[in-house]
């Protein structure tokens, strides 16, 4: 589309629309006692659902950041490099005494866990690359487009249980910077939800720690 204020227009009507069946979704599940794995995950089904269809019919236009021919190898390169990143970083932490390892924990967090990691990578990297990164991207430019969302997913999470001012200037520069990156570099979402989703998971089921402030339960290994 060759008007960037157009696009951008049409752009921000699918995230009204994805933010509009969020707030509808949440006080049903709420009646209906649904689990948070359970809640979790049926609003991250309808977030892809009403994007994809906003996508088709509102901006009409193909889904170039769900391209399925780079979706296995860059979603693989996104879940290898959660993985080793964060456990680098308790690696740090441990080298330095700052991590102290219980032993061994529990597996019985672990599919669950998985199932909040995946529901939070995809959902969040929709809503904060799919959509406000590349629609910022068309007026404010590459970089622009990563400054502020780093800027903005830093800010959400200072409501965290925990959060303080410089725990979300921490996940602004580690997690809004890379996984802008990550997304700015192949165009795609497979990258970035992969990168996400891999990140959780190492720290909350495996490693034990809380994620953002929240707890996912017993990790694999016990540690403080």
């Amino acid at each position: 589309m060759s008007n960037p204020w157009k696009y951008a227009g049409l752009g921000c009507l699918n995230l009204l629309a994805v933010i509009v069946a969020i707030a509808i979704a949440q006080p049903i599940l709420h009646r209906a006692h649904a689990s948070e794995v359970v809640g979790v995950a049926v609003i991250t089904a309808l977030v892809v659902l009403v994007y994809l269809a906003s996508v088709r019919w509102v901006e009409r236009r193909a889904p170039d950041e769900f391209k399925a021919d780079r979706a296995l190898p860059e979603w693989i390169a996104g879940l290898i490099l959660g993985f080793v990143l964060f456990s680098a970083v308790m690696g740090i932490l441990w080298a330095l005494g700052v991590y102290h390892s219980g032993g061994r924990g529990t597996t019985r967090g672990l599919a669950a866990g998985l199932m909040l990691a995946l529901s939070s990578g995809i959902m969040e990297e929709i809503l904060f690359r799919g959509l406000l990164f590349r629609v910022s991207a068309k007026i404010l430019g590459t970089w622009g487009a990563l400054l502020l969302t780093a800027a903005l997913f830093g800010a959400v999470h200072v409501f965290n249980p925990g959060a303080t001012v410089s725990s979300s200037l921490a996940i602004a520069l580690e997690a809004g910077i890379l996984l802008g990156a990550a997304y700015a570099a192949t165009a795609r979402l497979w990258l970035p939800m992969g990168l996400h989703i891999a990140w959780n998971f190492t720290e909350g089921p495996l490693f034990g720690m809380t994620v953002s402030g929240g707890s996912m339960g017993a990790g694999l290994l016990r540690g403080r």
